[in-house]
C-alpha cells in the first residue's frame, strides 16, 4: 500500500501543476505507460482523478476511432479427426512419387511449339549391369521396365522405350514433384537451373514466384499455396467464407486465450485474471487492456482439455 499511496500523492502533485496528458501523468507518477495507469485507477475506484480528455488529441470532441477487425468469435469446440488417420493415404503416393523422381533419369523430353512432348528410354543392355547394383535400384529399374513393356513400350535397336503424348504442360509426375518441391519451401532460383530452358528473364521468375505465392487481391489470382491451403480447409471440415478473413492468432495470443478461457471457468473475475497475465503477457509485448477483451472473446481452450 506504501508503493500505491506514494504514486497517488505524486499524481495529485502533477495534477496540481495542471499537468493534463495521461502520458506526462504517468511518466510523473511512476507507472510504466498511461494505459497502466488508467487501469490501476480503475481498479482502486480512483478513476475521477484521470483528465476528461488528453489536450493532446486536440479537439475536445474527436471523432470516435474506427472499429478493429477482430477475430469472430469462437463458436462450438468440435475436435478434428486425427491428421495421422491420413498417414497411410499419403505414404502410398510419397512412395509413388518417389519412384517417378527416381524414373525420371529414364525421360527425354522436347518442347515443340508450345507442347512437351516427353518419351521414356531404357538401354536395354542395363539388363546385363542389373547383378552389380543396390537390391533397391534394381527393384526400380526392373519395375520401370515391366511397366513401360505393359503399357506398349517398344524394344529395338537394344534399346526399350515408350513414346509418350505430346501436352501443354510436362507430364506426370513432374507438375506434382515441382508443386511439392514449392509447397516444401524450395528455393525457385535452383530449380529454374535444374529445368528452365534457357536463361529465365526476370519477368518469368516474377511470374513464376507470384504462381507460388499469391494470395486473391485486385488483379491478381490466388498461387500455389493459398490453393493448397483452401483444399486443406475444405478437405479438413472448414469453410471458405467470402469477404475479409479475421487476422490469424499467433501462438502467444492462443496461449493467452487458452488461459483466460480456463480461469474464467474456475470463476475468476476478469479484472484478476488480468492483473495475473498483466504486465508480462507469457514473455511477450504487455498486455493491454484491448487485446484482453479481443483474446477473451475468441473462447479458445488447451487443446488437452
Amino acid at each position: 500500500m506504501k508503493e500505491v499511496f506514494g504514486k497517488l500523492a505524486l499524481l495529485c502533485a502533477a495534477r496540481s501543476f495542471g499537468i493534463e496528458s495521461e502520458e506526462d501523468l504517468a511518466k510523473r507518477a511512476r507507472f510504466s505507460s498511461a494505459e497502466v495507469l488508467r487501469i490501476s485507477l480503475t481498479n482502486w475506484g480512483l478513476s475521477g482523478m484521470l483528465p476528461r480528455r488528453d489536450k493532446s488529441q486536440g479537439s475536445a470532441h474527436p471523432k470516435p476511432p474506427r472499429p478493429e477487425r477482430r477475430a469472430r468469435v469462437a463458436g462450438p469446440v468440435k475436435d478434428l479427426p486425427p491428421a495421422s488417420n491420413a498417414t497411410p493415404l499419403f505414404r502410398e503416393k510419397l512412395e509413388a512419387l518417389a519412384r517417378g523422381n527416381e524414373e525420371l533419369r529414364n525421360r527425354k523430353g522436347k518442347l515443340q511449339g508450345s507442347r512437351f512432348i516427353e518419351s521414356q528410354v531404357w538401354p536395354d543392355r542395363a539388363y546385363a549391369h542389373l547383378a552389380g547394383l543396390p537390391e533397391e535400384t534394381k527393384q526400380l529399374f526392373a519395375l520401370a521396365l515391366d511397366d513401360a513393356s505393359e503399357s506398349g513400350g517398344w524394344l529395338t535397336n537394344g534399346i526399350l522405350f515408350n513414346i509418350g503424348e505430346g501436352t501443354h504442360a510436362p507430364s506426370a509426375p513432374l507438375p506434382a514433384l515441382i508443386a511439392v518441391y514449392m509447397l516444401m519451401d524450395g528455393e525457385i532460383g535452383p530449380l529454374l537451373d535444374a529445368l528452365y530452358l534457357g536463361t529465365p528473364s526476370e519477368e518469368v521468375a516474377e511470374k513464376i514466384k507470384k504462381r507460388v505465392e499469391d494470395k486473391k487481391g485486385p488483379g491478381t489470382e490466388d498461387g500455389l499455396k493459398a490453393l493448397a491451403q483452401q483444399l486443406a480447409t475444405l478437405v479438413c471440415g472448414g469453410d471458405l467464407r467470402p469477404g475479409r478473413k479475421a487476422p490469424d492468432v499467433s501462438p502467444r495470443e492462443n496461449s493467452l486465450a487458452c488461459r483466460i478461457t480456463e480461469r474464467r471457468e474456475e470463476g475468476r473475475a476478469d479484472a484478476v485474471i488480468f492483473q495475473e497475465l498483466y504486465p508480462h503477457g507469457l514473455s511477450g509485448p504487455e498486455l493491454t487492456r484491448k487485446e484482453f477483451r479481443r483474446l477473451a472473446d475468441l473462447q479458445l481452450r488447451w487443446p488437452w482439455a
